[in-house]
């Protein structure tokens, strides 16, 4: 049942009243039937304190009643508190407490507030302003008093931070009017905007449409809420839906919220007042305004609408519109004699400059092409459009520059569905711009959106260029359907795809069990080439499948497999060889021995540890005539740290050709026991001409501690002549062999690399500083004063203080 207004007058025209603060105390004369009446707030004791007398005077006292003011432990400021006279109708008055409780005093900040009137119970007492909820989200209650002639009207209402009309505050909602003879509240019409506004309104007259309003390219218009009513009928496109302001009246001031992209300007709306088939006590607005962050206007229609349904009307902006926010706010009404009728109006539709006689939204999307205003109003228009609006962008992607590009993909990133824009977010993975690319990586990374695009993904599969960036997407998205669409792309397109591909099938079998996995490496008529990228792309589980994986790497051996491919395998057979597949450990061998290519035979040779009998095979292949042979078995050999090799070693380290060898010899050498023998041939290669030999040597000596050579060691340490790499050694190894002879020599080296320009000495000095620290003579600190001094490098300083607060290796006396 619909509730009778009682603030007729307050619809028509009232406005806000303004009081002044009265202190902390006032007292008013009986008047209108009401005793008199003194109010007073107790500040310290956050109290306010009431008494009704016959007359005046009149004064609260100790005895009085009392209204405790939630202030919790804040103290209240007895300068901010407002204790007024409110006249009403009939010469009545009451009087209005409000108490700030914050030390924001801006609109609709926290107060405290009571309505007292003499012979009753408080009208009102409670929180006012946004009291409850985050910001963005506040709600409230309001207490608003409004001047109708001599005289206020009192109103109550709830007030939202998220329903208001665009450009307020705040704007009441479900408004209580106080009734002047009663002194109680009931339901009212309340024009919600307020009179400053109404009064600088731009007038427009709606023309009628001569039929149903013309369709949108896009829906402008969201529905946020309303103040009553279904506020989604507004927006939803059917005319035979409508929204009712559901008040008592006219409905003055309910008001329906509408949100709007700010990028796309409007310059019409039109509006269908009467669905096709009106209620009989149903009405149409004979004014109504369309409040915006902008402006306000007053659309006056031309006719009693509900007479003409479905038909729409056409209202014509004197200038585009740029706003975010909307509000249909309702004022008069053709009310047909009805004491209470059911306003309504069926739909309103926004329109922009895009709008026009024969528009496609194809059209919009070739204007994204520059990144200007009008590019990122078509941009949110098109946004707006759904699915269409993507499909015109997907038509006209190739055609945009790189800013249109992005914005496209803006618009389809901020689409909650993929469903959609997946074929644009996967069209974009192959965009030249990395900005456009990060863009469309970064949503379909969405799991969701994942998810919804993975059919156009797996399309994208088959396109070269693509596979880098959409072969890990898959992987991530796809789970169990992932891996075979994957397998099939193996090997082909640039190296960058094939290498992402690859991983993409490593990360996809994670979740394959072994049986699948084996039934996956013994599938028939693949390629060569995809059955090689099976293989290292499966390596660190083909272990569990050694048999179909032994199957497939004995086929691509045996066939027309390029020395490059059979390179690559060598690390395939090594992890089955590692897993202790028979098979594997054999056939490692042979390609360590007797693979006719050099490069395969060193790669095998470097993991000759997998091997049945790495010794045997190692022996061999020092003795490779290919000298990067002789070199990886030395490498695997200092990395099994066994002996048996040792005289073959020696021999290379002594007489083999090539430095790198040689280099490799006294490397592995390192790793191994010290012996007379072999400690012997590294103090021999010392002689050698060759820098590195002499460097590594040098270094293989201090790591078998062979102290007997540490003069040898010193004098090229002392040769100012050497090589800086050999010298750098000989300190470093000074220190490890604690060469107590040498304490002189490398405190003189780190003291001068402190202050010189020359890099090699600087290098050397440091070093040598290190050295000295692990000798620790007892006199380091003095040693290290020097470096200590005004000019010297902050590395050096660095160096000297991590010396001299390290353990020592060697305490020197």
């Amino acid at each position: 049942m619909r509730r009778v207004p009682i603030l007729i007058t307050l619809a028509l025209g009232g406005s806000l009243a303004s009081s002044a603060a009265a202190g902390t105390a006032l007292s008013i004369p009986a008047a209108g039937g009401l005793d008199a009446l003194a109010v007073s707030v107790d500040v310290a004791a956050g109290q306010v304190r009431y008494a009704s007398c016959k007359g005046l005077p009149c004064a609260t006292t100790s005895a009085s009643a009392t209204l405790a003011i939630p202030a919790g432990d804040a103290a209240l400021d007895a300068g901010a508190i407002a204790v007024t006279d409110v006249m009403l109708a009939g010469g009545r008055h009451l009087v209005r407490v409000k108490v700030p409780l914050a030390t924001d005093h801006g609109p609709e900040a926290p107060a405290w507030e009571a309505l007292l009137a003499a012979g009753t119970a408080p009208l009102f007492a409670g929180r006012t302003g946004f009291s409850r909820g985050e910001p963005g989200e506040r709600s409230g209650t309001d207490v608003r008093l409004l001047t109708e002639g001599d005289h206020s009207i009192v109103v109550v209402g709830d007030i939202r931070e998220d329903l208001r009309i665009c450009g307020d505050d705040a704007t009441l909602l479900d408004p209580r009017g106080l009734d002047p003879r009663a002194l109680a509240f009931h339901g009212a019409t309340l024009q919600r905007l307020d009179a400053t506004r109404r009064d600088s309104a731009i007038a427009v007259e709606a023309t009628p449409h001569q039929g149903p309003s013309d369709a949108a390219l896009a829906p402008l218009l969201l529905t946020a809420e309303a103040s009553s009513g279904v506020a989604t009928a507004l927006t939803d496109g059917d005319v035979t839906t409508t929204w009712s302001e559901a008040r008592p009246g006219r409905g003055q001031g309910e008001f329906v919220l509408l949100r709007t992209p700010y990028d796309v300007p409007i310059v019409r709306f039109a509006v269908t007042i009467a669905p096709p088939a009106p209620k009989p006590d149903g009405a149409a607005p004979e004014t109504f305004y369309l409040a915006t962050g902008a402006g306000t206007y007053e659309v006056t229609l031309p006719e009693d609408a509900w007479s003409h349904p479905g038909a729409a009307y056409d209202i014509a902006l004197p200038a585009p519109l740029q706003t975010s926010c909307v509000a249909l706010v309702l004022n008069s009404a053709f009310t047909r004699g009805s004491a209470h009728p059911e306003v309504s109006v069926a739909e309103l539709v926004a329109y922009s400059a895009f709008d026009h006689a024969g528009a496609t939204l194809a059209e919009v999307a070739a204007t994204l092409t520059g990144g200007d205003a009008r590019a990122q109003a078509a941009a949110a228009l098109l946004e707006r459009a759904g699915a269409r609006g993507v499909v015109a962008m997907s038509t006209a992607y190739a055609t945009l520059d790189a800013s249109g590009r992005a914005l496209a993909i803006n618009v389809a990133a901020s689409d909650s569905s993929c469903a959609s824009s997946g074929k644009l977010l996967v069209a974009a993975l192959r965009d030249a711009d990395d900005v456009v690319r990060e863009k469309a990586v970064s949503k379909l990374q969405e799991p969701t959106c994942g998810r919804e695009a993975l059919p156009s993904l797996l399309e994208a599969l088959q396109l070269a260029g693509a596979r880098a960036n959409v072969a890990p997407l898959v992987a991530v998205i796809g789970r169990e359907v992932a891996l075979r669409p994957l397998v099939a792309v193996l090997g082909e397109g640039p190296a960058p795809d094939r290498e992402a591909v690859r991983s993409a099938v490593a990360y996809a079998a994670k979740r394959v069990s072994p049986e699948d996995l084996a039934t996956l490496l013994a599938a028939p008529g693949r390629s060569h080439e995809t059955s090689l990228e099976l293989l290292r792309a499966l390596e660190a589980r083909l272990s569990e499948a050694t048999r179909p994986a032994d199957a497939l790497v004995a086929s691509l051996l045996s066939g027309t497999a390029s020395p490059a491919a059979r390179y690559l395998l060598v690390d395939v057979i090594a992890r089955l060889a590692a897993a202790g597949d028979a098979e594997a450990q054999g056939r490692l061998a042979d390609l360590a021995l007797r693979e006719d290519t050099p490069d395969v035979r060193a790669r095998a040779a470097e993991l000759l540890a997998h091997t049945r009998d790495p010794e045997t095979v190692a022996a061999k292949a020092l003795g490779d005539p290919e000298p990067r042979v002789r070199e990886a078995a030395l490498h695997a050999i200092g990395a099994l740290h066994k002996s048996e090799q040792t005289a073959a070693i020696l021999t290379l380290l002594a007489h083999d050709p090539w430095t790198f060898v040689r280099v490799a010899a006294a490397e592995a050498l390192a790793t191994l026991p010290p012996t007379p023998t072999a400690d012997k041939a590294l103090a021999e290669a010392l002689d050698q001409l060759s820098p590195r030999v002499r460097q590594r040597s040098i270094v293989a000596l201090a790591a078998r501690h062979a102290k007997p050579y540490t003069d040898i060691i010193r004098d090229h340490l002392t040769n100012v002549k050497e090589d800086p790499i050999v010298r750098a050694s000989s300190a470093r190894a000074a220190g490890l062999l604690c060469d107590a002879k040498a304490t002189e020599l490398l405190a003189s080296l780190a003291v001068k690399g402190g202050s010189s320009t020359d890099a090699g000495e600087v290098a050397l000095g440091l070093v040598a500083t290190s050295a000295l620290g692990k000798l620790h003579p007892a006199d380091l600190a003095s040693r290290f004063a020097p470096l200590q001094s005004k000019g010297v490098r902050p590395d050096a300083r660095a160096a000297a203080m991590s010396a001299l607060a390290d353990p020592a290796h060697c305490p020197l006396p």
